[in-house]
C-alpha cells in the first residue's frame, strides 16, 4: 500500500505545482480543490468572485504557453453563452485561425 500512497502524493504534488504556476501566471489566488479532489476542479479568488477551472484546462494553458488572460476571457465567454459547446482547447486554437469561408454558387 505504501507504493500507492507514494504515487498519490506525487500526483497531488504535481497537480499543485501546475496550479501554483497557473495562479502566478494569471494573477489569481488559489483557494483549493472542489471537494478536496486534487486534480479535479480548482477554485481561484478572482476580483469579481470565484473562478472555477478544470485541471486539464490548467495543464493545457501552462504546457502550450497560452497568453496570460486567455483562459479568463474564455471562461467569461462560456458564462455569457450558455449554449456554447466550446472547450478551452478549441477556443485557444480557433482564435489563431481564419474562419473558413463559405462558397456560394
Amino acid at each position: 500500500m505504501k507504493k500507492l500512497e507514494k504515487l498519490k502524493k506525487e500526483y497531488e504534488d504535481c497537480c499543485n505545482e501546475y496550479v501554483r504556476a497557473f495562479a502566478k501566471k494569471q494573477g489569481l489566488k488559489f483557494e483549493g480543490w472542489i471537494s478536496g479532489n486534487t486534480g479535479g476542479v480548482a477554485i481561484f479568488d478572482y476580483p469579481v468572485g470565484r473562478c472555477l477551472v478544470n485541471f486539464p484546462d490548467i495543464v493545457y494553458d501552462i504546457n502550450s504557453n497560452q497568453p496570460k488572460g486567455l483562459i479568463i476571457k474564455w471562461l467569461k465567454y462560456v458564462m455569457s453563452s450558455p449554449c456554447s459547446d466550446s472547450n478551452y482547447f478549441i477556443y485557444a486554437n480557433y482564435r489563431e485561425t481564419e474562419p473558413t469561408k463559405t462558397v456560394t454558387r
